[in-house]
Protein backbone atom coordinates (compact mmCIF):
# COMPACT_ATOMS: atom_id res chain seq x y z
CA UNK A 1 0.00 0.00 0.00
CA UNK A 2 3.04 2.49 0.45
CA UNK A 3 3.94 2.08 -2.89
CA UNK A 4 1.26 2.80 -4.14
CA UNK A 5 1.29 6.55 -5.51
CA UNK A 6 -1.39 9.22 -7.19
CA UNK A 7 -5.01 9.43 -5.55
CA UNK A 8 -5.58 5.84 -5.01
CA UNK A 9 -2.32 5.72 -2.70
CA UNK A 10 -2.12 6.87 1.06
CA UNK A 11 -0.76 10.37 1.44
CA UNK A 12 1.00 11.46 4.37
CA UNK A 13 1.56 15.05 5.47
CA UNK A 14 4.41 16.05 5.81
CA UNK A 15 6.25 13.56 3.36
CA UNK A 16 7.64 10.31 4.89
CA UNK A 17 10.91 11.38 3.27
CA UNK A 18 13.08 8.82 5.64
CA UNK A 19 11.49 5.67 4.56
CA UNK A 20 11.20 6.62 0.93
CA UNK A 21 14.59 4.30 0.32
CA UNK A 22 13.18 1.52 2.05
CA UNK A 23 9.29 1.62 0.33
CA UNK A 24 11.40 1.80 -2.80
CA UNK A 25 13.69 -0.82 -1.83
CA UNK A 26 11.28 -3.39 -0.93
CA UNK A 27 9.07 -5.11 -3.67
CA UNK A 28 5.24 -7.07 -3.75
CA UNK A 29 4.81 -10.38 -4.85
CA UNK A 30 1.96 -11.25 -7.40
CA UNK A 31 -0.44 -14.24 -6.61
CA UNK A 32 -3.44 -15.31 -7.61
CA UNK A 33 -5.84 -18.27 -6.00
CA UNK A 34 -8.82 -20.43 -6.98
CA UNK A 35 -10.98 -21.97 -4.75
CA UNK A 36 -12.89 -25.33 -6.54
CA UNK A 37 -15.86 -27.24 -4.57
CA UNK A 38 -16.60 -30.59 -5.90
CA UNK A 39 -19.33 -32.84 -5.21
CA UNK A 40 -17.12 -35.71 -4.26
CA UNK A 41 -13.15 -36.43 -4.34
CA UNK A 42 -11.36 -37.43 -7.85
CA UNK A 43 -7.80 -37.24 -6.16
CA UNK A 44 -6.01 -40.57 -5.19
CA UNK A 45 -5.07 -39.61 -1.59
CA UNK A 46 -8.22 -37.96 -0.02
CA UNK A 47 -5.96 -35.53 2.20
CA UNK A 48 -2.79 -35.28 0.48
CA UNK A 49 -1.89 -32.01 2.08
CA UNK A 50 0.00 -30.21 -0.40
CA UNK A 51 1.04 -30.85 -4.06
CA UNK A 52 3.71 -29.32 -5.60
CA UNK A 53 3.72 -29.88 -9.41
CA UNK A 54 5.66 -28.42 -12.78
CA UNK A 55 2.56 -26.61 -14.16
CA UNK A 56 2.75 -23.74 -16.41
CA UNK A 57 -0.80 -22.24 -14.62
CA UNK A 58 -1.43 -23.66 -10.90
CA UNK A 59 1.74 -25.78 -10.07
CA UNK A 60 0.73 -25.78 -6.30
CA UNK A 61 -2.78 -26.73 -4.75
CA UNK A 62 -4.02 -28.19 -1.13
CA UNK A 63 -6.85 -29.89 0.20
CA UNK A 64 -9.35 -29.01 2.92
CA UNK A 65 -9.86 -31.99 5.55
CA UNK A 66 -13.32 -30.42 5.95
CA UNK A 67 -14.85 -31.22 2.43
CA UNK A 68 -14.30 -32.24 -1.38
CA UNK A 69 -12.37 -28.92 -2.07
CA UNK A 70 -9.20 -27.83 -3.98
CA UNK A 71 -6.86 -24.72 -3.51
CA UNK A 72 -4.69 -23.67 -6.56
CA UNK A 73 -2.36 -21.50 -6.38
CA UNK A 74 -0.47 -19.48 -8.48
CA UNK A 75 2.84 -16.91 -7.51
CA UNK A 76 5.44 -14.54 -9.30
CA UNK A 77 5.06 -14.77 -13.49
CA UNK A 78 2.54 -17.18 -13.52
CA UNK A 79 0.20 -15.06 -11.62
CA UNK A 80 1.37 -12.01 -13.70
CA UNK A 81 0.04 -13.50 -16.53
CA UNK A 82 -3.15 -14.85 -15.02
CA UNK A 83 -4.19 -11.34 -13.30
CA UNK A 84 -5.54 -9.65 -16.28
CA UNK A 85 -7.71 -12.40 -16.78
CA UNK A 86 -11.31 -13.14 -16.08
CA UNK A 87 -13.09 -15.51 -13.53
CA UNK A 88 -13.83 -17.73 -16.43
CA UNK A 89 -10.41 -17.88 -18.46
CA UNK A 90 -8.72 -18.34 -14.68
CA UNK A 91 -11.12 -21.18 -13.71
CA UNK A 92 -10.68 -22.65 -17.27
CA UNK A 93 -6.54 -22.84 -16.45
CA UNK A 94 -7.28 -24.04 -12.94
CA UNK A 95 -9.10 -27.11 -14.65
CA UNK A 96 -6.61 -27.49 -17.40
CA UNK A 97 -3.91 -28.01 -14.62
CA UNK A 98 -5.64 -30.21 -12.68
CA UNK A 99 -6.37 -32.63 -15.33
CA UNK A 100 -2.54 -32.97 -16.33
CA UNK A 101 -1.86 -33.17 -12.49
CA UNK A 102 -3.69 -35.71 -11.84
CA UNK A 103 -4.81 -37.59 -15.03
CA UNK A 104 -8.52 -36.81 -14.86
CA UNK A 105 -10.93 -36.70 -17.97
CA UNK A 106 -12.48 -33.10 -18.65
CA UNK A 107 -16.11 -34.78 -18.59
CA UNK A 108 -15.37 -35.90 -14.67
CA UNK A 109 -13.83 -32.54 -13.20
CA UNK A 110 -16.78 -30.85 -15.17
CA UNK A 111 -19.68 -32.79 -14.02
CA UNK A 112 -18.39 -32.95 -10.05
CA UNK A 113 -17.76 -29.36 -10.02
CA UNK A 114 -19.93 -27.17 -8.17
CA UNK A 115 -18.73 -23.75 -7.47
CA UNK A 116 -15.68 -21.76 -7.75
CA UNK A 117 -13.84 -18.27 -6.33
CA UNK A 118 -10.96 -16.72 -7.40
CA UNK A 119 -9.17 -13.98 -5.92
CA UNK A 120 -6.15 -11.91 -7.48
CA UNK A 121 -3.61 -10.27 -4.84
CA UNK A 122 -2.22 -7.26 -7.16
CA UNK A 123 -5.87 -6.16 -8.10
CA UNK A 124 -6.79 -5.72 -4.48
CA UNK A 125 -7.89 -2.30 -3.88
CA UNK A 126 -6.53 -3.34 0.12
CA UNK A 127 -3.34 -4.71 -0.63
CA UNK A 128 -2.22 -3.93 -3.93
CA UNK A 129 -0.16 -7.56 -3.59
CA UNK A 130 0.38 -11.19 -1.76
CA UNK A 131 3.60 -10.34 0.03
CA UNK A 132 6.27 -8.66 -0.09
CA UNK A 133 9.93 -9.65 -0.70
CA UNK A 134 13.74 -8.44 -0.20
CA UNK A 135 15.67 -8.12 -3.20
CA UNK A 136 19.25 -8.51 -3.37
CA UNK A 137 21.22 -5.85 -1.66
CA UNK A 138 18.05 -4.38 0.39
CA UNK A 139 18.29 -6.35 3.66
CA UNK A 140 18.17 -3.41 5.93
CA UNK A 141 15.26 -1.99 4.26
CA UNK A 142 12.25 -4.35 6.79
CA UNK A 143 14.46 -2.60 9.50
CA UNK A 144 14.54 0.29 8.67
CA UNK A 145 10.96 0.32 7.81
CA UNK A 146 10.18 -1.10 11.09
CA UNK A 147 11.56 1.84 12.98
CA UNK A 148 8.86 4.89 14.13
CA UNK A 149 8.75 8.11 13.24
CA UNK A 150 9.22 10.77 15.80
CA UNK A 151 7.46 8.27 18.23
CA UNK A 152 3.87 9.40 16.85
CA UNK A 153 3.64 6.87 13.92
CA UNK A 154 4.41 3.31 14.21
CA UNK A 155 4.45 0.43 11.23
CA UNK A 156 3.73 -3.20 11.51
CA UNK A 157 2.95 -6.02 8.51
CA UNK A 158 5.14 -8.40 7.30
CA UNK A 159 6.89 -6.57 4.98
CA UNK A 160 8.18 -5.17 8.34
CA UNK A 161 9.15 -8.30 10.00
CA UNK A 162 12.37 -9.73 11.40
CA UNK A 163 14.91 -11.64 8.40
CA UNK A 164 13.47 -14.79 7.14
CA UNK A 165 9.46 -13.55 8.17
CA UNK A 166 8.92 -11.15 5.57
CA UNK A 167 5.83 -12.85 3.36
CA UNK A 168 4.51 -14.75 6.12
CA UNK A 169 1.27 -14.78 8.45
CA UNK A 170 3.62 -14.85 11.52
CA UNK A 171 5.66 -12.42 10.39
CA UNK A 172 3.23 -10.48 10.43
CA UNK A 173 1.64 -11.24 14.17
CA UNK A 174 5.25 -11.20 15.23
CA UNK A 175 5.23 -6.96 13.26
CA UNK A 176 2.14 -6.41 15.13
CA UNK A 177 3.25 -7.21 18.68
CA UNK A 178 6.44 -5.48 17.96
CA UNK A 179 4.99 -2.32 16.94
CA UNK A 180 2.72 -2.45 20.69
CA UNK A 181 5.72 -2.66 21.91
CA UNK A 182 7.43 0.48 20.53
CA UNK A 183 4.22 2.46 21.04
CA UNK A 184 4.08 1.53 25.03
CA UNK A 185 7.76 1.92 25.24
CA UNK A 186 6.89 5.99 23.89
CA UNK A 187 4.66 6.24 26.41
CA UNK A 188 1.86 7.15 24.26
CA UNK A 189 -0.15 4.72 26.01
CA UNK A 190 0.13 6.32 29.25
CA UNK A 191 -3.26 7.24 31.00
CA UNK A 192 -5.17 4.97 28.57
CA UNK A 193 -8.62 3.51 30.02
CA UNK A 194 -8.27 -0.50 30.21
CA UNK A 195 -11.27 -0.48 26.89
CA UNK A 196 -8.57 1.73 25.15
CA UNK A 197 -5.45 0.54 26.06
CA UNK A 198 -7.20 -3.14 24.49
CA UNK A 199 -8.09 -1.29 21.10
CA UNK A 200 -4.31 -0.06 20.80
CA UNK A 201 -3.02 -2.83 20.96
CA UNK A 202 -5.09 -5.11 18.85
Amino acid sequence: MLKEEGPTGVLFEPPLTEKQAAIKGLETGAVVKVVLHFRSDFWPVKNFGFLHADDPNFPTWWVDERGPLLTGWAGGPRAERLSPESHDTILAEAIESLIRIFKVERRRIGDLLVSSWTHDWTNDHFSRGAYSYVPVGMGQMPGTLSEPVQDTLFFAGEATADPGDQGTVHGALASAKRAVQQIRKSGRLRGRSPRRLAAARA
